[in-house]
């Protein structure tokens, strides 16, 4: 077979694929909200419970929050979830891994503060939820004094499964 025959095939299974919906393992969907919207994100696919619907809300951010042993250039921010099985197994995922803010420049936040007077704390930084279960606790961050939070990301099974986008100002 030539080269040209092997491309042909080659662009006509990748079309097929296509067309029959073949996706890849990472969710590309995001949904956006305003803090106090619920978004329903689905589970990914290598998950144990794949495609299952979690309810997601981004219900309070405190900004700023307080903690010990902060260096005086940053300010604790604290994001309260609300994270509700509508599914019908169960939901396991880490919170801590699943959050993220972003910055008025773009700059991305991750997880760094473990207790914050704003309120609890996810138990060992993760959820894990029966159906039909409800869990709400907060996740805390160093952000620089200078950074305008803009928006929390919510992105289910470490990036493999739906995602949410709440803007905060």
């Amino acid at each position: 077979m030539t080269t040209l025959g092997r491309m042909l095939i080659g662009l006509l299974v990748a079309a097929v694929f296509y067309a029959c919906g073949a996706t890849s393992e990472r969710a590309t969907t995001t949904a956006s909200a305003k803090v106090g919207d619920e978004l329903r994100l689905k589970t990914g696919s290598s998950s144990d419970t794949p495609n299952q619907p979690i309810a997601v809300s981004v219900t309070q951010v405190v900004d700023p929050a307080e903690s010990e042993g902060i260096a005086p250039d940053v300010r604790v921010v604290a994001v309260q979830l609300r994270y509700v099985n509508r599914g019908s197994g169960i939901y396991s995922d880490s919170v801590i891994n699943a959050v993220k803010l972003f910055d008025q420049h773009g700059r991305g936040f991750g997880f760094s503060v473990i207790g914050t007077t704003a309120g609890p704390n996810f138990p060992g930084g993760s959820v894990r939820l029966a159906p039909g279960e409800t869990a709400r606790d907060f996740v805390g961050f160093s952000v620089p004094t200078g950074s305008t939070i803009v928006k929390v990301r919510v992105a289910l099974d470490s990036g493999y499964g739906g995602s949410g986008v709440w803007a905060v100002h």
